[in-house]
Order: C-alpha cells, then structure tokens, then sequence
C-alpha cells in the first residue's frame, strides 16, 4: 500500500515546516497530501513530534492538529493515471499528469507525493470538485494530493480523449462487449 521507507522520509522532512498528526484519525498531512497512518509509521511520527498524541508542527499559534477526514470521503470524479511525467527545471521538480475520464480535464500533482505509494499505476483514482486526487488501494481511500495549477503552455499542446468505442467497465473488453 505505502512505500513505507519514502513515508518515514518525508515525515522527517516535512515536520521541519509543517506536519499535522490527527490522532483520532489517524491521518498524517503536510498540506499537500494526506495518508493514512500505519503501525509502521509511529516510529517516524514519535521522532517527528516527541509523542504520539497528534498535533501539529512548525510555526502556527494553533498546534492542534485540523480534521482531515473530510478529504477522505470518495470524490465523484473517476481519475486516470496517464502515466506521463512532466519536468521542471527551475524549480527542480517532477510532475505526474493525470486526468478525468468523463472529460479528458488534466491533473498535476507531484510526482514525490505518488511515489509515497507502493505500485501507484496499480492504485484507483479519483477526484473531489475542488481538484483533490484521492488514491484508493483496493476500494478504501488510502491517500489524498492536492493538485498543482501549472501555467505552462506545453501542457495545452495535447489532450486526452477517450474512444467512443472503448468501454471504461471492467467486465467489458477492449472493444466494449461485455465479458
């Protein structure tokens, strides 16, 4: 489900700035992504916070961690993996673009946030109205991204359409007859 060593990883980075802990919930977030917590991952989250009462971290005169479950509810909006990287070179980052079935509509979020999962490509997808990518493993949301607004040009060079013939149903083959 999670690529557990990049999410101790990115635990001890993020509580540099800013990670919030819900207890209750027991979900970890930095604000870009959220992510269920896992017994594994309390070593990590004791290291980060001193306790394991939740909270928040940085510099924020609340240190009360915020509800975040809200974020977990499924969206309505079935989300494909194109399985596309975009690259930045200033400033260094790497992007993943996804995007709606119904629409063809892109998605960016950051690649480091899909590389916290264990076999992304292998992960169901899907989206909120405000443009959270929410990642489910196997029917349960395990995960929210927040999505990236990118201003760049290229990404208005191609789109994505979905052929009238091909069937997104599972029980269905490629060419849309029914198994």
């Amino acid at each position: 489900m999670y690529n557990i060593s990049k999410v101790k990883r990115w635990i001890k980075k993020a509580a540099k700035t800013d990670l919030s802990y819900n207890k209750n919930e027991q979900l970890i977030s930095d604000n870009y992504v959220i992510i269920r917590v896992l017994p594994e991952m309390l070593p990590a989250i004791l290291e980060a916070f001193g306790h394991l009462n939740g909270g928040r971290t940085g510099t924020y005169q609340s240190k009360e961690a915020y509800q975040m479950g809200s974020y977990m509810t499924p969206g309505p909006l079935q989300v494909i993996d194109s399985k596309l990287k975009y690259s930045l070179v200033k400033p260094k980052r790497e992007h993943r673009i996804l995007y709606l079935q119904d629409s063809g509509q892109k998605i960016i979020i950051d690649a480091k946030y899909a590389d916290l999962f264990n076999d992304f490509e292998a992960c169901s997808l899907a989206a909120t109205k405000n443009g959270t990518v929410q990642v489910f493993w196997p029917k349960k949301v395990i995960g929210a991204i927040a999505s990236i607004r990118c201003n760049d040009s290229f990404l208005d060079t191609f789109r994505f359409i979905l052929p009238a013939n091909i069937s997104t149903d599972k029980n269905s083959d490629q060419k849309g007859r029914k198994k």
